[in-house]
């Protein structure tokens, strides 16, 4: 599967979204954490194993998902971004129709 520049480009800004929306989810986590920790809710050792967890966790999860990406790995992680409700069916809008239907393929989604 080879895309033009142009495709490519806006698969990459929408693969940019979901992995934005996944680091605001993870700083979201860990400040909670904190607050938990300024509140006296959870001890130094307690706030602090939550937050590492979850940076490690994090980055694993990301280095996972968003390493190595090529033509046929952007069309999966797109599918994965919306079939775990990352990113809205809005952002297909742009995309042409053969890329939509490539992504929904792989999600088994009719659209």
């Amino acid at each position: 599967m080879m895309f033009t520049d142009k495709q490519k480009e806006q698969l990459d800004e929408i693969i940019e979204r979901g992995q934005d929306f996944e680091f605001k989810n993870s700083i979201k986590t860990i400040e909670f954490a904190i607050s938990e920790w300024k509140q006296n809710i959870k001890t130094d050792k307690e706030a602090y194993d939550k937050i590492y967890k979850k940076a490690v966790k994090n980055e694993h999860h990301l280095s996972h998902r968003y390493s190595g990406i090529d033509d046929t790995r952007r069309i999966q992680i797109i599918a994965e971004l919306y079939v775990e409700n990352i990113i809205d069916h809005d952002l297909f809008d742009d995309l042409d129709e053969n890329l939509r239907q490539q992504v929904f393929n792989i999600t088994k989604i009719k659209k």
